[in-house]
Formats: C-alpha cells, structure tokens, sequence
C-alpha cells in the first residue's frame, strides 16, 4: 500500500510534457519550452555552447561601445527577440557571415528554446571569467573599446576602414567631423555617436594612437570587389596626387585601404550620398567597373599578409 501511494505521488509530481521533457516546475519554478525536442537553455549551455561562439564572433563589438554585452547570460535573455530578428531576419549584423551554418543552427535552437527561470522568476548571472585588458595608454584604450570593435578584427571583411597607419591630419578632421555632425555616417550609422562621446583631448589622444598602431596588426582584407587590378593601376594618377602617403592635404591614405570600403566611399561620393563637392566631381565620371578597378588595385597595394 505505501509503495501504491508513492507511486501515486511521484506520477503526480513528475509530468511529461509534449516534447517528453520531464516538467519539474512545482519544485524549480522553471518553465520549459513547448517546442518539440527543444527544453529551455540554462545557464550551463549558455557558459558551455553560445558562450564560446559570442565571445569568438560577437564580443568585439557587444563588450563595448554602448552595444548590448553578448557575454552577459542576463543581458541576453532579455534581448532573445532582438537578437534572432538581427541575425536571422534582418540579417544586418557585420559577423553574420562569419558563423557556420551549424553555428546558426545551435543559436537558432538556443533561442527557440526559450530561457528558464528559477523559483524568484529570474535567471541567475553566471560567473564568466573575462580577463581584463591592460593598456599603454587612454589612446590605446579609447582604440580598443571605440575603434576595433567595427575597425579591427571583427570587421576585417566588412566595409569599416582600416585605420591603423592612417594620417593624424585625416583622422582628426573626420573625428571632428562626425562629432561636429558636418558629416554623417551613412555606411554604418554609428560614427557620429561614437565621435559626440569623445572630448577634444581624447580625440587627440586615439588620433596619435592609430597614427602611429602597425598597419597590418588584423592581417589583409580580402576583396571582394574583384576589379581589374591592371586598369585600376592605369586609372590611379588621377587619385595620387591628394592621396599619396604624407599628402599633408588632410586627404587619407589609400594604398593598401580595403577595396570594399573604396568602393562603397567612391560610389557613395559619385551618388552624392556622401557630400563633397570636389570628390563628387572626381567620382561623377566614374563607371561602376572603373570604381571596381580603382578599389581592387589600391587594395591590392598592401603589405600586409
């Protein structure tokens, strides 16, 4: 009779959900997923599963620079929505093209999971050892938590500039530019709120850093583009005589720049999408397949391996 009665309990206690899932809600309080096979992630798949893939992917940009941190367990269940329309509807996150396929899946599942929540109704943060970064200098530092997020690694292969090695005179004016909203970012929308956040000291202060920070620190960018190397080279006086290394012009440096970002720069110039009325003039007779030849030879150019 009391092995009937507990039987009794135990089958009151534990029920089978639609997925086969054990529900154990009256002594956790977690609420698991209805979606079939999936149960809700807990704080050790995130440790042990999207963890890695954020802090591989996603941290040099969401650590920083006023973005959401991927890195925090709570920050991300609350943000579950956001995420899956950026990466998998929207698809406008820089990185997206850097995750597998099976990358996208494991996130995907993750997501449609759903979080769990523990008897108060939250979910507990997990200790995440992230080590602390030692700077040189607040330059350095400004760099890092800024700059390298869009303009380092992580972006190598978007259409961000590189900005290492580039010069101080080009660097500020456009500093002040975007801080100033004379000019406005119309390739990643970003730059001008970065730029207000910074004082006129820190600008100097990431300015000289940049300047004087290894050209080939994230390696070579690939292009993209695919222009013809050999007419671009034909077509190429025409830019060097403003954009030849120490110019002293406040004109940038683009030898070895990225054959995207030449690309989008110039066509955006001969659209008047971006405004300047000199470059306009330059850019204007341009054909598409001229802009193409012009990006992929001055790309071409780096010393980078």
């Amino acid at each position: 009779m009391r092995f009937l009665i507990t039987l009794i309990f135990l089958s009151l206690l534990y029920s089978c959900g639609p997925s086969g899932h054990m529900k154990v809600e009256a002594l956790t309080g977690e609420n698991f997923s209805s979606s079939p096979g999936l149960s809700p992630f807990s704080i050790a798949d995130f440790d042990n599963t999207i963890f890695p893939i954020f802090k591989e992917k996603c941290s040099q940009c969401h650590t920083g620079a006023g973005l959401p941190n991927w890195l925090d367990y709570d920050t991300v269940i609350t943000s579950l929505k956001k995420i899956e329309d950026r990466l998998f509807v929207k698809q406008d996150m820089p990185m997206i093209g850097k995750l597998s396929e099976k990358e996208k899946s494991t996130i995907k599942d993750w997501i449609a999971a759903g979080a769990p929540k523990d008897a108060s109704g939250e979910a507990k943060k997990p200790e995440l050892k992230i080590p602390k970064k030692v700077y040189k200098s607040h330059g350095e530092k400004l760099a890092v938590t800024n700059c390298f997020n869009c303009h380092g690694k992580a972006g190598l292969d978007a259409f961000y500039p590189l900005l290492n090695g580039q010069t101080s005179d080009y660097l500020k004016l456009q500093l002040q530019a975007f801080k100033d909203g004379v000019r406005v970012d119309n390739l990643a929308g970003l730059m001008n709120g970065v730029a207000k956040a910074l004082t006129d000291k820190e600008i100097d202060q990431v300015v000289s850093y940049l300047t004087s920070a290894d050209p080939c620190q994230w390696g070579k960018a690939t292009d993209p583009i695919k222009g013809d190397i050999a007419s671009g080279k034909a077509k190429s006086s025409m830019c060097m005589g403003c954009h030849s290394d120490g110019n002293g012009m406040g004109a940038p440096k683009i030898e070895g720049q990225k054959a995207l970002y030449i690309f989008e720069s110039l066509s955006n110039f001969k659209s008047g999408k971006r405004d300047s009325a000199f470059m306009k003039g330059v850019a204007g007779p341009l054909t598409d397949a001229e802009i193409k030849n012009l990006a992929s030879y001055f790309s071409s150019q780096s010393k980078c391996k």
